[in-house]
């Protein structure tokens, strides 16, 4: 109904504001609901913060687990990932690399990780990674009676321990530049096969003991800086048989030639950047500012390798410890 002077009339405005009002809730309802809504029954997990994680899951066995992406300065293509798990109790820190972001990778990297870790393993906290909350990975955890946990979206610190050691051992060995191919998934299993055994044997870090607010202020207190393997020793919920083992592999170690073997990987890694630096490099024009950075890269990872410090003072650039 309209006026003479052809202006819409007071109810047709309010009819017509109630759809435009109706029309917005629906669109705010779809985009606010709860995501355990699309989400398999099957796969529903436990959310979980880090200071809860740390003060319940105080048994060697719960790990966090984490991917870092090897692409350089692209994320396009296929390039390798490095799976990270983290000991939440001792720090233990084992990394496998995968040739590719996939479920059924990421499984048979557990697996071949469940034959690494010293004890059981009895927990696994994710993020919200389509690589580890599919339909393959988490039925699988299940299946060997691993307990399945997830963080917080957006909420990073919630895998704190695991986020520290991408930064303190990925990184640092590897560096940021682009991985990719069998081959270089091979060198990148030695190097890890290597770094595992002096991480975790014989580079100490710092452990949160406590922390509390006063104030302003945050204050933080510390345990003395200790191995992953003499925290195992002093466990008092581990086995003696697992505690002989430990024992007995740590007496069978030489850090100078765990060193050794990390440089030369860490030097192959290097020449296998390089290689492909320069070939495209061949191929760019000299206008291109980013014909050169693996080339650079390559040869910062290099140096990198030339001063790695020794096992004697590692936990100073190591010893991060976990929010």
């Amino acid at each position: 109904m309209q006026t003479d002077v052809g202006v819409p009339s007071v109810e047709m405005a309010i009819e017509k504001l109630v759809q435009a009002v109706t029309c917005i809730v629906r669109c705010l309802a779809v985009v606010f609901q709860p995501v355990t809504r699309h989400c398999p029954a099957g796969l529903q997990v436990r959310v979980i913060e880090t200071v809860v994680r740390a003060g319940i899951h105080n048994k060697p066995g719960f790990c966090e687990i984490d991917l870092v992406a090897h692409g350089g300065t692209s994320v396009a293509g296929s390039f390798i990932q490095t799976l990270t798990m983290v000991d939440i109790a001792t720090g233990w820190t084992e990394c496998l690399p995968l040739v590719a972001r996939d479920g059924s990778l990421v499984v048979e990297a557990m697996t071949r990780a469940q034959g690494l870790f010293p004890w059981l393993m009895r927990g696994a906290d994710f993020d919200n990674d389509s690589a580890f909350m599919n339909d393959v990975v988490v039925p699988w955890c299940r299946a060997q009676r691993i307990e399945v946990t997830r963080s917080r979206a957006y909420k990073k610190n919630d895998q704190a321990f695991v986020e520290q050691k991408n930064g303190a051992v990925v990184r640092r060995l590897v560096g940021y530049g682009r991985f990719d191919g069998i081959e270089t998934a091979r060198v990148m299993a030695r190097l890890y096969a290597a770094a595992r055994l002096h991480v975790n044997f014989f580079q100490p870090s710092f452990k949160l003991k406590e922390k509390r607010r006063q104030g302003a202020k945050v204050i933080k207190r510390y345990h003395a800086p200790a191995t992953p393997y003499e925290r195992a020793l002093t466990h008092p919920k581990l086995s003696n048989a697992i505690k002989r083992r430990l024992r007995e592999t740590y007496r069978s170690l030489d850090p100078v030639a765990l060193l050794a073997e990390i440089h030369r990987c860490q030097a192959e890694l290097g020449e296998r950047i390089a290689r492909r630096g320069l070939a495209a490099a061949a191929d760019v024009g000299p206008a291109d500012p980013l014909a050169f950075v693996a080339v650079t890269h390559s040869k910062r990872l290099k140096i990198a390798s030339h001063q790695m410090p020794s096992f004697k003072g590692i936990f100073y650039l190591l010893g991060a410890c976990s929010d």
